[in-house]
């Protein structure tokens, strides 16, 4: 029990330090990715495509709740949550949600 919990607490700081350590980065955004303007949404997103739920994910993208983020992109990192960041355009203030590896870290 006290070893799982050891284990447990030194992948949560792991977590956590990655998720400071990203935060003010610059990127830019690569091909095919998909983006939500909150953190919940890109959620659903992830559990629609899993579900293999295209009518739900079509829905998102009608809905403009998704989009396809457009390749080369100068971005900075505001924010990162387990496999998920929060991204600000340069020059803009809006942020949007996406998935890690939609950034390349310049």
């Amino acid at each position: 029990m006290k070893k799982t919990a050891i284990i447990t607490m030194a992948i949560v700081s792991v977590f956590l330090f990655a998720s400071v350590s990203l935060a003010g980065v610059a990127g830019t955004t690569q091909k095919g990715y998909l983006a939500t303007w909150t953190k919940d949404d890109l959620s659903k997103v992830s559990s629609y495509i899993a579900n293999k739920d295209e009518g739900a994910l079509r829905s998102m993208l009608t809905h403009n709740k998704a989009f396809f983020l457009k390749a080369g992109m100068s971005v900075f990192i505001e924010k990162t949550s387990w496999g998920k960041i929060e991204v600000r355009a340069k020059g803009e203030t809006l942020t949007f949600w996406t998935f890690m590896e939609a950034v390349k870290i310049n």
